[in-house]
């Protein structure tokens, strides 16, 4: 009698390969096609934006770059008020959200999961009708107050912060969960302060995923509409409601031209985020 264990019968093996061959292409044909809804729009707008002719087709019966060239100056002017609103939003968010994360990562009382739910609370609100509820307050601290910041970058900023806000706790609170105290007790044990031991203990330790909360931040802010859309003034519009308003009017490749610009613009700065930072330490992990 042999000591080699018997092979399984070839057709159950068959059988094995098979349903396991459809299983991978049924996941293959979902990934296909998820992968064109999300990439197919931007790819569009692209190509789109390389036709001669004067009203975007797709796909382009001649190529040119033409329409780069042709980019209404406003549209760099608006760029240029997208890219404050988005970083002074960025500052924003960090300057409230790593504190609260640490509370929320370190409360060890009752009441927890109830501010946990009170601060990501944005996140549960269309952002049209927190627009319209940040443009009634605004009018009433005018009415009542005599504060005017509608139409206002203040204005803009303080709600972009809001929307903004809970996506850096996010990010924050499961590194800082993570984040041994014993450290920072050792630090206050040597002589150093509340004030040393954070700059120099804590936020290095939650640098990655402040990093993180950082790019979802800014490119919130960067890319809203709705928010925008009620609480901007004459001189505060930003690039995505001037793509919208145009739109309205006509589908130029002009258009196409600055969605490219901006798309190359963000996917080159995302590229490099994560080569300097590396994708598992954007994320936090």
């Amino acid at each position: 009698m042999s000591g080699r264990t018997p092979s399984a019968p070839a057709h159950s093996l068959g059988k094995r390969l098979t349903r396991f061959s459809l299983v991978d292409f049924v996941l293959g044909v979902v990934a296909v096609f998820g992968l064109i809804a999300l990439a197919g729009p931007t790819i569009v707008a692209i190509i789109g934006a390389f036709g001669r002719d004067r009203y975007s087709t797709f796909p382009p019966s001649e190529w040119t770059l033409h329409w780069f060239a042709t980019i209404d100056p406003v549209y760099w002017q608006v760029a240029g008020t997208s890219l404050t609103l988005a970083t002074l939003t960025t500052v924003g968010s960090i300057v409230l959200g790593v504190p609260a994360a640490l509370a929320l990562a370190r409360w060890r009382g009752r009441g927890r999961a109830a501010i946990g739910t009170l601060v990501r609370s944005p996140l549960q609100i269309p952002y049209v009708v927190f627009g319209v509820a940040a443009l009634q307050f605004y009018l009433v601290l005018d009415r009542t107050l005599g504060i005017e910041i509608l139409g206002t970058m203040t204005g803009l900023v303080l709600a972009h912060v809001v929307i903004a806000t809970p996506y850096m706790i996010g990010a924050v609170v499961p590194t800082a969960t993570g984040l041994k105290e014993n450290v920072e007790l050792a630090a206050y044990g040597l002589g150093a302060s509340r004030t040393r031991t954070f700059f120099t203990i804590t936020i290095p330790g939650l640098k990655n995923a402040i990093v993180a909360g950082a790019l979802f931040s800014f490119l919130i802010s960067f890319d809203d509409v709705p928010v925008s859309l009620f609480l901007m003034g004459a001189g505060t519009q930003t690039l995505p409601v001037k793509l919208y308003f145009d739109t309205q009017f006509s589908l130029s490749p002009s258009l196409y031209a600055v969605a490219a610009v901006i798309t190359v613009f963000t996917t080159a700065a995302v590229a490099i985020l994560m080569r300097v930072v590396g994708l598992k330490r954007l994320s936090g992990r």
